[in-house]
């Protein structure tokens, strides 16, 4: 099964969590500045802060309210919602996938 995090993220796409895991810290500082043209950050953060190991290990969540859904549900990851996909992490796609076009668009 496809691991897709509370955030809403099939984590081997998310740079966030493929880059903690290849461990380099200036790739990350890309994914922070990333994340504040999403609109997911309000501010440029340190590495250690932008880290992601999976779920369990997240500091901070923009989608707190579909971390909490899959939380209250009692699942590891909310690709085992049984209603997968609902409104709530289509509409978190539909941001992922503008800022992936976005990113690419710049490069």
């Amino acid at each position: 099964m496809t691991e897709i995090g509370f955030c809403g993220d099939q984590c081997s796409l998310c740079p966030r969590y493929t880059t903690t895991i290849s461990k380099d810290k200036d790739k990350l500082m890309e994914v922070a500045a990333l994340w504040i043209r999403a609109g997911w950050r309000d501010e440029v953060v340190a590495p250690d802060q932008m880290e992601c190991h999976g779920c369990a290990s997240v500091k901070w969540c923009r989608y707190e309210n579909i971390r909490t859904c899959a939380r209250d549900r009692g699942i590891k990851n909310y690709g085992q919602y049984q209603e997968y996909p609902c409104s709530e992490i289509l509409q978190v796609f539909h941001v992922i996938k503008e800022t992936i076009a976005y990113s690419n668009s710049k490069q």
